[in-house]
């Protein structure tokens, strides 16, 4: 049971630790918003194509499913609360870069004919605007405050820099050489599509139909009752 001197201390005590959790809470739903509402900007920006729309889902679920796996194995070995929070704040910190990478940043600076170096820093400023409601956020969990901006900075950083720039940029080349690929096996295929019907066409019925007709009689001419039969089956 806490003692404190003097009542007014007791309810300053209570209204700064109601102040504490309202203002998390705010912050909490305000990231919930804007994670929201940056989803259906993506969404939106993909103009109704749903394999790429099923594409973002499949990977926003896997980058989740990581972050809770890993929350799950911090919660489980029973260490520090402050370390689970810590990697929520940076792992969803990375889903959220590498989604917003592969499916805006990457494909316009890929039209853009832009090489990695650009999207480097891009994403270090990214990485460095983050900081800071990172920042604010861990406030509420860590007792030293001298040493928040330290330690997300320890952590976030190099996360962003060493895994989701690369990460990010391995997969969108790869996507981008698998269509590629599949580009040039649908247009080989249209070609042979079209050749095989060029071919068709090149085949005169009139003119099949006349040469069945004179083997037919040939047929007859040289008593082959069999052959001339299957010609005549097979003009029908």
């Amino acid at each position: 049971m806490l003692a404190y001197k003097t009542i007014q201390q007791g309810y300053n005590r209570l209204f700064f630790d109601a102040f504490n959790k309202t203002a998390l809470m705010v912050i909490l739903i305000s990231v919930y918003t804007c994670g929201k509402y940056f989803i259906a900007y993506l969404l939106k920006n993909m103009d109704g194509n749903t394999a790429v729309q099923r594409q973002m889902k499949m990977d926003l679920a896997f980058g989740i499913g990581f972050w809770f796996v890993g929350l799950f194995l911090w919660i489980t070995s029973r260490s520090n609360f402050q370390f689970a929070i810590l990697w929520t704040m940076v792992v969803l910190s990375a889903v959220g870069i590498v989604i917003y990478s592969l499916y805006y940043l990457l494909p316009e600076l890929y039209r853009q004919q832009k090489k990695f170096s650009s999207y480097f820093w891009h994403i270090f400023v990214i990485s460095l605007v983050l900081m800071l409601p990172l920042c604010i956020l861990a406030l509420f969990f860590f007792n030293r405050t001298s040493e928040v901006i330290f330690i997300v900075a320890l952590f976030h950083l190099p996360t962003q820099l060493l895994v989701s720039i690369p990460l990010s940029w391995f997969l969108y080349r790869k996507r981008v050489l698998q269509n590629s690929e599949l580009t040039s096996l649908r247009t080989e295929l249209g070609k042979s599509d079209a050749n095989l019907n060029f071919l068709k066409s090149q085949i005169n019925p009139h003119f099949l139909f006349n040469a069945l007709n004179t083997l037919y009689g040939t047929a007859l001419q040289e008593k082959a009752e069999r052959t001339g039969e299957g010609i005549q089956r097979l003009g029908t």
